[in-house]
């Protein structure tokens, strides 16, 4: 995803608007900041398969 933005930050990603929901919602900062507090348990199965998936294809 990084090569298609020249700055992957959660404002650049609401001010392109290309993200959405499943509700079909325009993925906000304030959206990204409030998944990511409520995603506090790093050790579990889904956040770790997740992140391992990111640092696999995306590496920075």
């Amino acid at each position: 995803m990084q090569r298609l933005f020249n700055d992957l930050t959660p404002t650049s990603i609401e001010e392109s608007a290309r993200f959405i929901s499943k509700r079909g919602v325009i993925i906000t900062t304030q959206n990204l900041y409030a998944v990511k507090s409520r995603t506090k348990d790093k050790s579990s199965k889904n956040y770790v398969l997740i992140e391992s998936f990111f640092q696999e294809k995306f590496p920075l």
